[in-house]
């Protein structure tokens, strides 16, 4: 039971890197968002620029064997 422990003590480090990382990458999409132009809808969405991060992601994803979905959930 001690290898299942030591497992569990290790994902957890890792859900709580998790966490800190993805709060770390809302606080810089924030920003991106404020510095931004005001008026140009076209820089504003940058629909092109999330397309591209997306399929980027799941590429990765893929390599790593992850499942694409739950990357782009995030």
């Amino acid at each position: 039971m001690a290898a299942l422990s030591n497992v569990r003590r290790v994902i957890d480090d890792i859900d709580r890197e998790l966490i800190r990382l993805l709060a770390q990458r809302q606080r810089l999409v924030e920003k991106a968002g404020r510095l931004k132009p005001k008026g140009d809808k076209a820089t504003v969405q940058a629909s092109n620029r999330v397309a591209q991060v997306i399929a980027n992601r799941r590429k990765q994803a893929l390599e790593l064997g992850l499942s694409p979905d739950v990357v782009e959930s995030v």
